[in-house]
């Protein structure tokens, strides 16, 4: 338990390198809706959804885990990425995606704990049928030197 503690507050120390985020102030933007993933404990969001670079805070007033909305406005057609991270209940979890979300699109982020394993789905508003978002599993890789950051690559 110790040991899961100290890497929180690691994974936490990482996001006081992050660049405030100022949402896009295009017409084309897409909102992702995270009021169906209250089990998430802290989440790391990237602008760069290919190597998981330009790590962004958010204010308050943005965080969708904070705000009334629940929701984060999002660049259309530009891939972004999340690190996604749980402790409920005695368990730890970490989920690293990326995504490239569409025009004026919607989406509903489900993600939890269950049992033994952790889950993750993008839901798509804008389609009658709530289909999944086709979603990339990225593998987190941190990169130790004069500083550190992190980095992402396809999961094998």
């Amino acid at each position: 338990m110790k040991l899961r503690l100290l890497y929180i507050t690691f994974l936490l120390s990482l996001a006081g390198c992050a660049t405030p985020y100022a949402p896009p102030k295009l017409s084309e933007n897409a909102t992702l809706d995270f009021s169906s993933a209250k089990d998430i404990t802290v989440y790391y969001f990237y602008l760069n959804g290919d190597d998981c670079t330009e790590n962004q805070r958010l204010s308050e007033d943005l965080d969708p885990l904070k705000n009334e909305t629940n929701t984060l406005t999002l660049a259309a057609n530009k891939r972004v990425a999340f690190n996604f991270v749980w402790l409920t209940k005695g368990k730890w979890c970490q989920l690293p995606i990326s995504f490239t979300p569409e025009v004026n699109g919607r989406y509903n982020l489900i993600a939890g704990l269950r049992e033994d394993y952790c889950h993750l789905t993008i839901l798509d508003k804008n389609n009658s049928n709530l289909s999944a978002a086709n979603i990339d599993i990225k593998k987190m890789r941190y990169v130790n030197g004069w500083g550190i950051r992190n980095k992402c690559e396809p999961a094998d």
